[in-house]
């Protein structure tokens, strides 16, 4: 049975598939440890395969709801799966708990303007500039 220690020594050699294996292995025993799943989804995040880190972390914050890290890490896998308005959204539950983290804060300004429904791309302004009707009539 693999033990913490060895997974966060596996972590600090940045062997993230051995730290991936040693955590799974150790949530067999211990499926409740957040920190554990938290460790898994950071091997994951670290081998750039995010649509298996999230789920790490979601786990990990539903048994933490205050595990903030691992909440960031899923905002962050979110982000790079391109699933920006479940990244958004869960941005903004976060960055309540911590409002200074450069990560957060950079998912919510880039990504604020999804949150607007009255939002227009630029061929939609220079569209409505030359009036709705012309182009109602063309439809």
């Amino acid at each position: 049975m693999a033990t913490l220690e060895e997974i966060e020594m596996a972590m600090r050699r940045a062997n993230w598939t051995e730290g991936a294996r040693l955590s799974r292995e150790l949530l067999m025993g211990r499926p409740t440890d957040a920190k554990i799943h938290a460790y898994e989804g950071l091997c994951f995040f670290r081998l750039g395969q995010f649509d298996q880190a999230e789920p790490c972390f979601m786990r990990a914050t539903a048994l933490d709801p205050k595990f903030v890290d691992a909440g960031i890490k899923r905002c962050q896998c979110l982000d790079r799966m391109r699933r920006y308005d479940e990244a958004l959204a869960l941005a903004r539950e976060w960055i309540v708990h911590r409002p200074g983290d450069p990560a957060l804060n950079a998912i919510v300004d880039v990504h604020h303007y999804r949150a607007n429904p009255r939002r227009t791309e630029g061929w939609e302004i220079s569209a409505q500039s030359m009036g709705r009707a012309h182009f109602a009539s063309d439809l």
